[in-house]
């Protein structure tokens, strides 16, 4: 029953800023692939270098398997295209993919957080299906362990599996342009269905929000740092 209520009192604490960019002025993204930064999360990332926020996109693997000729370059390469012209910083870590578990990432990342402080970390939901998606926020959770005076917060986003929300992002305005952006990922439009999941998942979070006037929403799981390091704490021991 704790554990239930662990979850639960997140979503109060929330939600009057419903629809709302938390405020911050740096951004660090986690990707464990070339494509998950922008299906999980591009609206909103769109949205804060509105506002003018400083953005650097971490890719944690080198996304070879997701190609048929599996050549990780391909990957890195659509990633650049697909952020080109936008004022953002990538780091590509290039781990073997679906290895990431092997790697020592946990050690780029604390130095990447340490360098660059930022004020929220995007990183997966830590039960999306990809064992890549659980270990980039599970050496998240490390790396911020490790670095028990620093502050932060932490959304978790969607990609392959549908979150338990407590925060959603109205991206009616970024929506067409998330989309235009998605078409640079030609690799995976090819062999699967990131176009449609994205598209279906973005609307589907708008219209839960009961207002006619946001027809495309992207959902977290968000809290402090002490609330991100109790809720992965909480869901390991459970599943």
């Amino acid at each position: 029953m704790e554990k239930g209520k662990l979850l639960i009192r997140n979503i109060t604490q929330v939600q009057a800023k419903i629809g709302a960019l938390p405020p911050a002025k740096r951004i660090l993204v986690l990707s464990p692939h070339q494509d998950d930064e922008l299906i999980g999360c591009g609206g909103t990332v769109l949205a804060y270098l509105k506002e003018g926020a400083q953005v650097k996109l971490m890719y944690m693997t080198d996304g070879r398997y997701g190609i048929m000729s599996g050549e990780p370059e391909i990957r890195n390469e659509e990633a650049r295209q697909v952020w080109e012209g936008k004022q953002v910083e990538q780091m590509f870590l290039n781990h073997e993919d679906s290895h990431l578990f092997e790697s020592d990432a946990i050690h780029s990342l604390r130095a990447v957080i340490e360098e660059f402080q930022p004020d929220i970390i995007f990183t997966p939901w830590v039960l999306d299906q990809h064992i890549d998606h659980q270990y980039t926020t599970g050496f998240l959770q490390k790396a911020l362990q490790q670095l028990p005076e620093f502050e932060v917060a932490v959304a978790m986003y969607e990609v392959m599996s549908p979150l338990y929300a407590n925060l959603m992002i109205n991206i009616t305005k970024e929506f067409p342009e998330k989309m235009r952006m998605l078409e640079n990922y030609k690799s995976q439009l090819k062999f699967m269905h990131i176009r449609e999941i994205t598209e279906a998942l973005n609307v589907y979070r708008g219209k839960s929000m009961h207002l006619k006037a946001i027809a495309q929403a992207e959902s977290f799981h968000y809290g402090e740092k002490k609330f991100f390091l109790s809720v992965v704490d909480e869901l390991i021991s459970i599943f």
